[in-house]
């Protein structure tokens, strides 16, 4: 009789230690207020670096283009191709520390500025090899036909290649900023109070790492499986409005396009979705194995010595 009251003795500690932890760790003091600041930052950083990608990207893309149909801006394709080998091939972690501690070392910046240009700037190497994809998958034969209709090779860019190019590679964008809004979490190397900082910060503060390391993936499981559901459906008819504002054109029906009706997503979606609920119950199952696990470890060892 007294085992058994002696095990549920230890399980009721065991949920009252949980829930004083999470009182000390979150609770207490406001310190959830470092975590909505961690993630105004981050969401801050991700969107406008994704912008400055975005636009630095179609550049480079298109001088990249240029030169290679038109053997055109020789100087400034070498430029490019060196940006994007350099920023490819180096740490995004670096380039932030080199852009804070040696560029704008002696100048007063906004830090969260600095990660933002650092995070546009990274971004905007892989999105511009994402739209070249895009420029290369449209067909050869439209190319040309525009030649023979006598538009300029910025007219082809504007009216009929780029819009095409971008229908096609939405979803490949979108994935480019779920990337961009984790590699964020490095922004703490200069001191930005991203989430990852965040829960440094109150952890030095209680010794207890469990809640807002936990607290803190569970932001980021949210926002990555959020983003891929609303850009899933969304994205075939996004990329046809795009195609709409940039050409004008009024003919272009999702119809044509079977890869990109409305029957085929809800298809897709149904086919995924068992395969996207187990690995989001087993990644809760684990973080719940992972506490427990460790709670009744550290109860036992405390009563045994």
């Amino acid at each position: 009789m007294n085992e058994y009251l002696n095990f549920f003795s230890k399980i009721f500690d065991f949920f009252g230690n949980m829930g004083k932890s999470f009182y000390k760790t979150v609770i207490y003091d406001n310190r959830y207020e470092y975590i909505l600041e961690g993630l105004k930052n981050t969401l801050i950083i991700a969107f406008f670096a994704l912008l400055i990608g975005l636009i630095l990207g179609i550049i480079i893309s298109i001088i990249r283009n240029n030169y290679k149909e038109n053997k055109k801006n020789k100087i400034l394709n070498f430029f490019a191709t060196f940006y994007i080998t350099v920023i490819r091939g180096t740490p995004a972690v670096l380039q932030l520390m080199i852009l804070y501690y040696v560029i704008f070392k002696s100048v007063d910046i906004n830090i969260v500025l600095v990660g933002i240009i650092s995070f546009g700037l990274n971004s905007a190497a892989y999105v511009s090899e994402i739209i070249r994809a895009g420029i290369d998958s449209v067909d050869k034969g439209q190319k040309e036909a525009a030649k023979v209709l006598g538009l300029s090779y910025i007219d082809q860019i504007i009216y009929i290649i780029l819009p095409q190019a971008i229908r096609n590679v939405l979803p490949a964008l979108g994935n480019e900023f779920i990337t961009l809004l984790k590699e964020t979490s490095v922004a703490s190397y200069i001191g930005i109070v991203e989430l990852i900082k965040a829960s440094d910060i109150i952890a030095s503060n209680t010794y207890d790492y469990l809640f807002p390391l936990m607290i803190v993936a569970l932001i980021y499981l949210i926002l990555t499986v959020g983003l891929s559901k609303l850009l899933a459906p969304i994205s075939p008819f996004l990329s046809e409005e795009i195609y709409r504002n940039l050409t004008g054109l009024e003919s272009v029906h999702l119809a044509d396009f079977p890869k990109y009706n409305e029957a085929y997503i809800n298809e897709e979606i149904e086919e995924n979705t068992l395969s996207q609920n187990i690995d989001k119950y087993y990644f809760f199952f684990t973080i719940a194995l992972i506490i427990v696990s460790g709670n009744i470890f550290t109860l036992f060892k405390s009563e045994r010595y």
